[in-house]
């Protein structure tokens, strides 16, 4: 549209350089010039229509001028807006990472203190239990039927070894079993394994399931449990978000959610739990050997 509005308004500036060479009797010259009336009503025509042509001209230049000056008033308002958004996108994200550190810090600050890291160990204790009793309802919840096949399976669960996949990708940080604090010579029995994996990275279902429980859980942050119909139920916590629901089928592989830090952890792990039943096992020995 520019360049059209420009070759218009050349015509027009070239056109008026010519009026004003000619001077404002330039027309009525053009008609004195005639020799008869025929020549005369001839030049008339001619002037009438580059009078014509000169005004549709100017008309279409005005309308050019008037649909893109409100182009650059839209562009404009559309920058603005586009330019707000990004402030208060800053701002919200500035907000999110001050957060963090305030988290970070604090939780720096009490692990750096026996008295508040005993209050942690106990909480996550009680968030452990709380984890157990759920795993319990979970098993009194199946069918006499199914119970019947866990009994009678016996020893055949460890045909299962090495046939889970891994939850997530990243490196193992925090192993399964009885482990000394370094500074405050105390012992802390862990369940599970916690996996480093960078913020919102997919979480997988390590084998086929159903999903019987997505919401959160005091001391874990959101939790997702998966119960695998063969005996064994899976933990995964300190999720961003869960991608599933209560009830859902999922199937090995599946993304069911984003790591993140949610619940009393200070970096982006995946705390991941393998139950044989209401009993924790480790993870490590059931899960694919790694590549």
């Amino acid at each position: 549209m520019r360049g059209r509005v420009g070759e218009r308004k050349r015509s027009i500036l070239a056109r008026l350089r010519v009026q004003y060479m000619e001077g404002r009797m330039g027309a009525l010259k053009v008609l004195l010039a005639s020799d008869s009336y025929a020549d005369l009503h001839r030049r008339y025509q001619y002037l009438a229509a580059v009078s014509r042509r000169e005004y549709v001209l100017l008309q279409d230049y005005q309308n050019d001028v008037g649909r893109l000056e409100q182009v650059e008033r839209q562009r404009a308002t559309a920058r603005d807006a586009m330019l707000s958004l990004k402030e208060e996108t800053e701002h919200k994200l500035s907000e999110v990472q001050e957060g963090k550190r305030r988290k970070n810090l604090f939780l720096a600050k009490i692990t750096d203190e026996k008295e508040s890291y005993d209050r942690m160990v106990a909480e996550l204790e009680r968030s452990a239990g709380r984890v157990d009793s759920l795993l319990k309802d979970l098993l009194e919840q199946r069918t006499k039927m199914a119970t019947a096949q866990i009994k009678q399976r016996g020893g055949k669960s460890h045909s299962l070894i090495g046939q889970f996949l891994w939850p997530a990708d990243g490196d193992i940080v925090g192993h399964f079993g009885r482990h000394k604090h370094p500074q405050f010579n105390t012992y802390v029995h862990r369940k599970g394994i916690d996996i480093r994996a960078p913020e919102g990275s997919g979480i997988r279902a390590v084998m086929a399931g159903t999903v019987a429980y997505a919401t959160w859980l005091k001391g874990y942050g959101l939790v997702a449990i998966l119960d695998h119909a063969n005996g064994f139920f899976s933990l995964y916590a300190h999720a961003s978000a869960l991608v599933v629901k209560v009830g859902e089928q999922v199937h090995a592989g599946q993304t069911i959610g984003t790591t993140g830090d949610t619940g009393m952890t200070s970096d982006n792990t995946l705390y991941f739990e393998l139950r044989e039943g209401a009993e924790p096992v480790d993870p490590l020995i059931w899960l694919a050997k790694r590549k």
